[in-house]
């Protein structure tokens, strides 16, 4: 039984996440995708999946992680329904290919069609996922025992499949769930990229390699961009660049998906060159000058700063009603290139 013995620790309808005192860094989970020098003291967000932690090149140096307490999966039933997406992502993507149209690049980014956001999925989806919202409950940590109906499936067949709303019972819990899946596939497509960065270095390498062996005549030269050609489809580098070929999630998906799980008061980071252009276009940053303080220091220059909700940082024309969470007010500290 998945999960079943790991401990009851959360409160699935709490309405915030315990406080946190740390900077988090947003949207990219992993440390490597940051286009900048993050400081050890700015924590990267947790999928949620066993093991992490050992994957993470600077958490023995001190890297802080955000592991969110309100998850509402426990690390192996997280494993397990990330497991069940990719598998109905490459079925889809499968699908799509069969029937001459043009694939979705890898099973993250199908399964990410299903929910880009974390709302509410058509119904067909739904139907697809039925049986991994039945049964995952016995990974959840908010103790509802075997064979009982939880509060998320007495709702959708009250509903109908109709869309929920903050005032009924388990919407909570239901759109943490939607939101963890998503950072789950996030979190998944960052380490496929990061595969196929390492490979594009081992071939740029090996490229160079075979360059000073056969010379600069032009025969060779023409032989050596061939090659990288052939490889190109692996192509792109880490810190912000995208790879060709295979697509990273919009900030604003990973970053929404985050908001249901982020402290109150929270306090972020960023230097996702995106994110910053768009933020700044809209006019929502302004410059901050020198500080004595010792964290503001230690952030790369030049520094812009934020503090509104969450809805008008990700884009919202208004308030959204079905979304409590981003009327939430963030401090937002960005670095942008100079």
């Amino acid at each position: 039984m998945v999960g079943s013995t790991m401990p009851q620790t959360r409160q699935i309808e709490k309405s915030s996440a315990p406080a946190f005192s740390a900077f988090i860094y947003v949207p990219d989970m992993h440390p490597g995708f940051a286009p900048c020098r993050v400081p050890l003291s700015v924590a990267f967000f947790h999928p949620g999946l066993p093991g992490v932690e050992e994957s993470i090149p600077d958490h023995a140096q001190g890297r802080l992680l955000y592991h969110p307490a309100i998850y509402p999966f426990d690390p192996l039933a997280a494993r397990a329904v990330l497991r069940e997406m990719l598998s109905i992502g490459e079925r889809m993507d499968a699908g799509l290919r069969s029937g001459g149209a043009s694939g979705l690049e890898t099973p993250e980014l199908a399964a990410l069609q299903l929910f880009p956001d974390g709302s509410e999925m058509d119904r067909e989806i739904q139907m697809a996922f039925a049986s991994l919202d039945g049964a995952a409950h016995q990974g959840r940590k908010d103790g509802t025992e075997d064979g009982a109906e939880d509060s998320e499936g007495q709702d959708a067949a009250a509903h109908d499949g109709q869309p929920m709303t903050p005032s009924d019972v388990g919407f909570l819990e239901r759109a943490r769930v939607a939101a963890q899946k998503t950072l789950l596939l996030a979190w998944d497509l960052e380490e496929r990229l990061e595969e196929i960065y390492r490979l594009q270095e081992e071939v740029a390498a090996s490229g160079q390699s075979l360059s000073r062996l056969l010379g600069e005549g032009q025969s060779q030269e023409q032989m050596l961009d061939a090659m990288l050609t052939a490889f190109a489809h692996y192509g792109g580098s880490a810190n912000g660049q995208e790879a060709q070929g295979v697509s990273r999630p919009d900030w604003k998906i990973t970053l929404g998906a985050m908001a249901p799980f982020l402290p109150k008061g929270a306090r972020l980071f960023s230097c996702h060159e995106i994110m910053g252009a768009e933020l700044f276009e809209r006019g929502l940053l302004h410059a901050l000058p020198d500080s004595d303080d010792p964290v503001l220091r230690a952030f790369p220059k030049p520094l812009y700063a934020v503090n509104a909700p969450l809805w008008r940082i990700l884009g919202r024309s208004a308030p959204p009603e079905d979304k409590p969470w981003l009327l939430e007010t963030v401090l937002l500290y960005m670095s942008l290139p100079a």
